[in-house]
């Protein structure tokens, strides 16, 4: 818990901030998933919550009570978003051994899923939500800058191969040659955030592997950073055996999204029985991406949403 006073000048607090409550209110929701609580104190305003929120909340309450205090007009979302989106790009960036250039996240939803993944003490993360809020590129920015910095030995990244690029390469290439292809996602995040020579270098080392699910069978990961991309299209089985891969001294991350399944009718996803069971276990963590969050193109957004109405959820394709 972390506390702060926010100056807000005589009297200002209560004929402003505490008589709208609405106010109060928007300030709360433009933060979450991160908390504080906002109530008077002795220098006016007084906020207590998780460091982020905190250091948010009192960003913004200073910007309110600055703009207040100029009798300047305070239009209340557009204020507290832009002082949020000044954060994401400033203070919130995150500068990680290992990755070539920062990584800025878009939403604060990305924020606090990279916290859980760099310093939280949970071994098994799963990262739940639409495809574009950036579940895949942010594991694979954790788990590089973690094996840098010697926190893991190596980073292993593994994928379904359900879906129609796997149907693609299983009826046009060689097993070698579909399972690069079922690889490709993971191989445009490295290259975009390390390069092609630093990949080829970081393989030879062993520093990164990339293996099909069906290979991960037998094996035991033991101080390893292990991603399990595209989980929707896992089984049930094959999620068993995958979540029971974790060995000593390791941390795997599940990324998925529920609503794209595209496993054959009559097939349980094994990310949606995996959330029944381990929602709520004190060893796992689980992030809520929402739909909001999705930083494609705004058409994405647009298209998404005109399939959905046309066909259906069950139309969603994956990725």
């Amino acid at each position: 818990m972390v506390e702060l006073n926010v100056d807000f000048g005589p009297g200002l607090a209560e004929r402003s901030l505490f008589a709208d409550p609405g106010l109060i209110r928007r300030i709360q929701q433009s933060i979450l998933p991160f908390r504080a609580a906002i109530e008077p104190g002795p220098a006016g305003v007084r906020v207590r919550g998780d460091a982020v929120g905190t250091t948010l909340t009192g960003d913004i309450l200073k910007a309110v009570a600055a703009r207040l205090a100029a009798g300047g007009p305070f239009s209340g979302q557009e204020l507290i978003d832009s002082v949020v989106q000044a954060a994401l790009k400033h203070k919130l960036a995150f500068r990680l051994e290992g990755v070539t250039h920062p990584l800025q996240p878009r939403t604060l939803g990305q924020v606090a899923f990279m916290d859980a993944m760099l310093s939280g003490d949970r071994p098994l993360i799963l990262g739940i939500g639409p495809a574009g809020a950036g579940k895949t590129h942010l594991a694979i920015a954790a788990g590089l800058s973690l094996v840098a910095a010697e926190r893991y030995r190596g980073l292993i990244v593994t994928r379904s191969a359900v879906g129609a690029r796997a149907r693609t390469a299983a009826s046009t290439a060689s097993a070698d040659e579909g399972s690069e292809a079922l690889q490709l996602p993971v191989w445009d995040v490295l290259r975009q955030m390390i390069g092609a020579e630093e990949i080829r270098r970081r393989f030879e080392q062993g520093d990164i592997e990339t293996t099909p699910v069906h290979l991960m069978r037998g094996r035991t990961f033991s101080d390893a950073f292990i991603i399990v991309d595209d989980a929707q299209n896992l089984t049930i089985p094959e999620m068993r055996m995958v979540l029971t891969r974790l060995g000593d001294s390791a941390r795997m991350v599940v990324v998925g999204d529920p609503g794209q399944v595209d496993l054959p009718p009559g097939e349980a996803s094994g990310l949606t029985h995996a959330l029944s069971l381990l929602s709520g276990a004190e060893h796992v963590h689980i992030h809520q991406f929402q739909p909001r969050e999705v930083i494609r193109n705004d058409l994405v957004s647009e298209i998404e949403a005109l399939y959905e109405r046309d066909l259906g959820q069950s139309s969603r394709p994956a990725a």
